[in-house]
């Protein structure tokens, strides 16, 4: 469909805002269900624990392990919540892939303090739009021999800081199906796990660590439960 792929360069070159992350999710569902965009894998979503509609309308933090370019369209097809991702800079020099990261992200540049400090001034911008955030909190993709990396401590501390709910999910074929090597992988559905939220309600940053080591915990159990 030329259409849907005008709607979705229209969305992506307009400025972020709540209708227009909306947007982008409804383009999105129709991409990985065969609805709109042709998918490149061919891939079937299947979101288990679906967040209840009475939830919807709260702001969390969705965090989630990182293996592939297509887990940003998996997490915006699977998550209700309209919501913006936070990223490493560097991705957004991926040709294509970074086009569309860029339009739909909080760019941070890691090795700048000035930078990292500027990402939650523009999260709680967001926050306050009624817009949820996303961080995969491994800072990267891991080797392939790591089935799940350490946390790095931002996404809590942003979570304990505006007092968010905290979202595990877990992603549990994305590698096979499309890897950051190029020309890898091939049809197959992905599985995506979203776990009970953790409430980060009281905790202050002395507990960063703490959330930090419980969310991880969920992910590579669930993780381990899908190797087995």
């Amino acid at each position: 469909g030329h259409l849907e792929v005008n709607q979705m360069l229209q969305c992506l070159l307009a400025p972020a805002s709540l209708s227009t992350v909306k947007q982008m999710k409804k383009l999105a569902f129709g991409s990985a269900t065969g609805q709109g965009v042709t998918s490149i894998a061919a891939v079937i979503a299947i979101a288990t624990n679906l967040l209840d509609d009475a939830l919807i309308l709260q702001s969390y933090m969705f965090i989630a392990n990182h293996t592939s370019m297509a887990d940003i369209m998996l997490m915006l097809v699977s998550v209700k919540n309209p919501f913006v991702f936070v990223g490493k800079k560097e991705l957004a020099k991926i040709p294509l892939f970074g086009f569309f990261y860029k339009r739909t992200c909080i760019l941070v540049d890691r090795s700048s303090e000035k930078s990292r400090k500027a990402v939650f001034l523009r999260a709680q911008k967001r926050l306050k739009q009624g817009l949820s955030i996303c961080i995969f909190p491994e800072g990267g993709v891991p080797e392939e021999h790591i089935i799940l990396d350490d946390f790095k401590d931002g996404a809590f501390r942003l979570a304990v800081n505006h007092q968010i709910p905290i979202v595990p999910m877990t992603f549990a074929d994305n590698k096979k199906r499309f890897s950051y090597t190029f020309f890898s992988g091939g049809p197959g559905k992905m599985r995506v796990k979203i776990h009970h939220f953790l409430n980060t309600k009281d905790l202050t940053t002395k507990d960063t660590k703490t959330i930090n080591e419980q969310s991880r915990s969920v992910i590579y159990n669930q993780l381990q439960k899908y190797n087995t």
